[in-house]
This record gives C-alpha cells, structure tokens and sequence, in this order.
C-alpha cells in the first residue's frame, strides 16, 4: 500500500505528528510519503491508497487554506483517508469538519487524530502557555501507533471487512463549537489589526507572498488580496 501525508505546519509541531504517523505506517510494511501542504497541487495530489491531510487549529477550525485546499480536491472515489490536527486548548469541531470536507468529495474516511501543541502563535497568551513542551513523548507515541492502526485498517477494509468503517465525527458541543461558528472571517476581521497593501511603496517583488504561510497574499490580483485571517 502507498499512504500520502499531507501537512500545512507553522511552527513544526503538526509536521513532527505527520512524521509520527508516517513512521507507524511504515512499520506496518507499506510506503508513505510526507508533503507539504503549500507545495502541493491539490487538482493532483498524487497517486496513493491512503491519503491523510493534517494542520494546526486556527480559531477553532482549520486554516482558511486547508479548508480551501480540500474544496479543491478532486473526487476521490472511495479512496481511503484520515485526518489529523494539533491544538491549544480544543479542536473543537476542526476534525468532524476536515472529516465532513473529505467525505463530500467522496473519500472513504478511516480515522482522526489529535495532539497538543504549544500555543505560542497566539500573541494575547502569556508565555510559556499551558501547552508549552507538547507534542510530548506520550503523544509521539500515540501518532506512530495511530498510523500503524490507519495503515492496518485501510489493508483490512480493502480485504472487505467494511465493519472497520467508523461513522463520521460529530462536532463536540459546547461553548467552543458555539464560538468557532460567531468566529466568521468577517467578524475577527473587526476584532483584529487590518492589513492592507500599500500599493504607493509595494514594488511587486512577490517576497510577502512567497513568505505567507497560508497563502494569504496575492499581489497581482485586481485589486490585491491580503486575506489575513484563517
């Protein structure tokens, strides 16, 4: 079998979890490659019988350029899939959203996975955060095993024991899940800093769009795009 692990990670520690599990499907005997979210072409994201997407949690939810990444996505057939994040204080809703994105798109999807991470992105937390120090060892050690469980299940499937299916994900409830929903791009548009182009100084070298992690920047658009928020 050939697994494909596609990450978007800021600070290392959702790529640190997707070589984790990319490990513990190794070690199940079967390939996998690991790709970066930003370098991939999500019309053709490769020829593979398991593909796994993962990223931070942004605002309770994923990165506006997973979510468009995955839209993006071709069908995928009942190809098998599974989705993983790392997190501050909740994933919220982030897993049963990025789980609902693939199963609409026609994947077959095996599995969710999260782990902590440290929340030092986050300007208004003091430092270290509650999470500082994570992924820890324990938590390494649950991504490998939970890539040796995704890698065994997918085999099994495929052998036709369709019983391993689990159902969907369904978001938590609670004042979190409540949150990520009031959180619209349009309403932390108003609660954080602006950003905008200055079209009198910018010379179009491309270096703010090359550097933006999430693809936020489009420079030569009419009128240029500077989508600041996830």
């Amino acid at each position: 079998m050939k697994a494909k692990i596609i990450v978007f990670s800021q600070q290392g520690s959702t790529r640190a979890i997707a070589e984790d599990i990319a490990s513990g499907i190794r070690m199940a005997g079967n390939d996998c490659e690991l790709a970066d979210l930003t370098d991939t072409d999500p019309s053709h994201p490769g020829v593979c019988d398991l593909m796994a997407i993962g990223c931070p949690v942004f605002y309770f939810k994923e990165p506006f350029n997973v979510a468009d990444f995955m839209e993006a996505l071709p069908q995928g057939d009942g190809k098998h899939a599974f989705v993983f994040v790392t997190h501050g204080a909740t994933p919220a809703g982030t897993l049963a959203s990025m789980w609902e994105r693939l199963a609409n798109k026609g994947y077959q999807v095996l599995g969710a996975f999260r782990s902590y991470a440290d929340s030092h992105q986050i300007p208004i937390y003091p430092s270290p955060t509650h999470t500082h120090g994570h992924p820890d060892e324990q938590e390494h050690s649950e991504a490998i095993a939970f890539g040796q469980k995704m890698a065994e299940i997918s085999r099994q499937v495929n052998a036709g024991e369709t019983d391993l299916i689990p159902e969907p994900i369904i978001a938590p409830e609670g004042w979190w899940t409540e949150r990520a929903v009031e959180l619209s791009q349009e309403v932390l548009l108003e609660m954080m800093p602006k950003f905008a182009i200055n079209l009198d100084r910018c010379t179009q070298c491309l270096d703010c769009e090359t550097a933006c992690p999430v693809d936020g920047i489009a420079i030569v658009e009419a009128p240029p795009v500077s989508r600041s928020l996830a």
